[in-house]
């Protein structure tokens, strides 16, 4: 799989250009997986229907345990792993990366990445 960071745009040009280098052809659908961490349950769900309402996004959640010796002191957080099907472009990459930014601040959460398996 290939990706990027969350805001850095010219990652998403390098990410795309390394798909094409590894052979993928880009334009052929692709399965885009998106990374969110959120300080609670309730607002992962939050964002993971967000997500679902405005870009079709389906979501999984999952509980991220503290390391074990914070585990008496710290709360769990909890990660969304967003997956879409697109051609990837750069322009569609780069709005969806907006998207996925204003989302996860809307619900108190960041959004860390995006990657894709690579089609041939």
């Amino acid at each position: 799989m290939i990706g990027a960071g969350m805001v850095d745009r010219n990652s998403v040009y390098l990410a795309l250009e390394e798909m094409v280098k590894y052979g993928s052809d880009l334009t052929q659908m692709h399965t885009l997986v998106a990374y969110f961490a959120f300080p609670s349950e309730a607002a992962a769900r939050q964002a993971a229907a967000e997500l679902k309402r405005r870009e079709g996004v389906e979501s999984e959640l999952f509980t991220l345990p503290p390391p074990w010796w914070q585990a008496l002191f710290v709360k769990p957080r909890y990660a969304v792993h967003g997956t879409r099907l697109l051609i990837p472009t750069s322009d569609e990459i780069i709005r969806l990366t907006d998207v996925f930014n204003a989302v996860a601040k809307q619900c108190g959460g960041v959004y860390a990445r995006w990657e894709a398996k690579l089609v041939r």
